[in-house]
């Protein structure tokens, strides 16, 4: 939810839903304590009436294919965009599912990482993409793991497909340590 979030980032107006989306990810990434999740669940079930904080992000998240087929309202701060015209409900089901795909890669079929791969420069690369959230350097990330030793399939079809990724890409993931 919160990498949907970060990809329609523009289109997010609510600032409780932002602060929602950037504490969980400030979570995952050990840089936010629970019990500053907790209070913010707290402050949203009182604006929103009992209702806690991860269904704000799950509600943004269908609200926009809401959107799409103009029912927006603007409850939970999703300002459509002019070029949501003719936007189906089915492309951004795709979209979230290459999203999602993005995070997880192939859950029936477990990639074993070296960690001979996770080189100084491999490290820096993945760090870079994850830290600034811009991964047009993955096929320059496949080459530096090819030249550490890896052949994965997977792994190097993965940085150089045109796939959508997001922060929270599992082969970003490995490299880092982080699954």
């Amino acid at each position: 939810m919160v990498a949907w979030c970060r990809h329609n980032w523009d289109r997010i107006t609510n600032p409780l839903v932002r602060h929602a989306a950037e504490l969980a990810e400030q979570f995952v990434d050990g840089r936010a304590h629970k019990n500053q999740l907790e209070a913010l669940f707290d402050e949203a079930r009182s604006i929103i009436g009992g209702t806690p904080a991860s269904y704000l992000l799950w509600a943004n998240s269908v609200q926009m294919g809401d959107c799409v087929n103009g029912f927006c309202g603007n409850d939970f701060g999703f300002s459509p965009r002019a070029d949501d015209q003719g936007v189906t409900y089915r492309a951004y089901q795709l979209i979230k599912a290459r999203i999602f795909r993005d995070i997880s890669g192939n859950p029936f079929k477990r990639v074993k990482f070296d960690k001979r791969w996770r080189t100084e420069t491999a490290t820096l690369l993945a760090q870079q993409m994850y830290e600034s959230r811009e991964f047009s350097a993955l096929p320059i990330l496949a080459d530096a793991l090819q030249d550490a030793g890896c052949s994965n399939a997977d792994i190097l079809n993965h940085c150089h497909g045109e796939s959508l990724h997001v922060r929270g890409c599992w082969v970003v993931d490995l490299v880092l340590g982080r699954s």
